[in-house]
């Protein structure tokens, strides 16, 4: 998905106010990967993993690939993160 830097903001504003509501963690990435949001609702031990570059491509590999089959299912996809915790995508479709 192409996101301009309006379906960015908007995209933000509504993960702000779906994380606050909900304490979920989220982040928003393209779908190769590219990080397009803060890291919201992030557990304090996600943040000191990220912060190893190491470990944040692994992060970030996790979140491209629980994207892509979420996309590719087009429905809500768990999965095991390189850390062993259970995440999920949710897929974000434009048009």
């Amino acid at each position: 998905m192409i996101c301009t830097n309006a379906d960015t903001k908007l995209i933000n504003e509504i993960m702000r106010d779906f994380t606050n509501i909900t304490k979920i963690a989220a982040i928003f990435v393209n779908n190769r990967g590219k990080v397009l949001s803060q890291e919201y609702n992030f557990s304090p031990f996600c943040k000191i993993v990220r912060r190893n570059p190491i470990y944040a491509k692994r992060c970030n590999q996790c979140d491209l690939y629980g994207g892509l089959d979420a996309t590719k299912e087009l429905s809500s996809c768990p999965y095991r993160c390189h850390m062993g915790l259970i995440d999920f995508s949710v897929p974000i479709m434009k048009d």
